[in-house]
């Protein structure tokens, strides 16, 4: 198919399937070679955050210099910002080989792929295919049964704020949404989470059932000193990072909580495997901005009102708005 014929095709194709994502996801990586054994990946998950969370991370390892894949979703105008290499978009070529690629391989095996399947393969492929050194990757849907689940052995898995969205599908209570999320924690991987509800425990237990170190980020170790002319200060304090002043570009307060979960993030990396993280992360935090925050350049995509009303207006639902409490803040 042309890139045009994708687009139409997409558009006409169902969110969910007759089987789960990660079973589907699973059948399809297999027949693809499993292309996500040959990728470092960082896998996150969550309800807030989980976004922002991924593009700091993405931001970090790309000014520490390393060659990075960033697999999220939604996308606000393009289908190809679900799949970046340093920051770039996929071309329309290489979407649609590698579309391609998967559209054939599930035809010809009789595999029945749900919209976000299609996405994920190809990502998959491109980030092989580019030989980036590490891949962050976001969950669609949930954790447990979600596509990016059946990728083996990540580096480390994320768990952003858990609140209740999506309730019909991942359950009526906080506990029911964190065990779905903690369902991508994976046998002795380490785990990173945010630690500031009762999805807590749920996390915890999890982790420890598959042997996996689980670190938690509270609000305790983060402070704000100062919130002034659409910056913020602040101060990080925990076990892997200690700085007394860094300087985040925008104003929205609960991004200080999502950005000291990146940064902790790195530093286990660095901790753990010896990834070559600067110790001084003051100038990489301080170039963070609403235009990189989503990985949105109105340079690139042309998004100039819709970036400026973001810059205006940062504590409004411009972006990806899982539920009421991420509309809120």
């Amino acid at each position: 198919m042309e890139y045009s014929e994708i687009k139409a095709f997409l558009n006409d194709t169902p969110q969910y399937g007759e089987t789960t994502g990660v079973e589907r996801a699973g059948k399809l990586l297999e027949l693809l070679g499993n292309p996500d054994k040959n990728l470092k990946i960082i896998h996150i998950a969550g309800t807030n955050g989980k976004g922002s969370v991924c593009s700091y991370i993405d931001d970090i390892l790309k000014k520490s210099g390393y060659k990075t894949g960033l697999f999220t979703s939604p996308h606000l105008v393009t289908i190809r910002e679900r799949i970046q290499v340093d920051g770039e978009l996929i071309s329309r070529e290489d979407f649609t080989q590698y579309f391609n690629k998967v559209y054939e391989t599930a035809r010809a095996n009789n595999l029945k792929l749900a919209y976000f399947d299609f996405f994920f393969g190809a990502a998959m492929l491109y980030f092989d295919k580019c030989k980036v050194d590490y891949v962050v990757l976001e969950t669609g849907l949930g954790g447990s049964l979600d596509a990016t689940n059946a990728v083996h052995n990540p580096l480390c898995c994320v768990i952003t704020t858990i609140s209740l969205e999506h309730t019909a599908i991942l359950g009526d209570t906080i506990k029911k949404i964190a065990e779905q999320k903690a369902g991508i924690i994976k046998q002795g991987v380490p785990v990173v989470y945010a630690d500031d509800n009762e999805a807590s425990g749920v996390i915890e237990d999890i982790a420890h059932s598959k042997n996996s170190y689980c670190y938690g980020v509270s609000s305790q170790q983060y402070q704000i000193i100062k919130n002034f002319n659409g910056c913020i200060d602040f101060s990080l304090h925990n076990e892997y990072y200690i700085n007394n002043c860094l300087r985040l570009a925008t104003p929205a307060i609960y991004q200080v909580e999502n950005v000291s979960i990146a940064i902790t993030v790195c530093r286990l990396l660095k901790h753990l495997y010896h990834i070559d993280i600067k110790d001084n992360l003051s100038p990489v935090i301080g170039a963070f901005t609403t235009y990189n925050l989503f990985a949105v350049s109105p340079q690139k995509y042309q998004l100039h009102t819709h970036v400026s009303t973001a810059v205006k207006h940062p504590l409004l639902p411009q972006y990806k708005c899982h539920n009421r409490n991420n509309q809120i803040a």
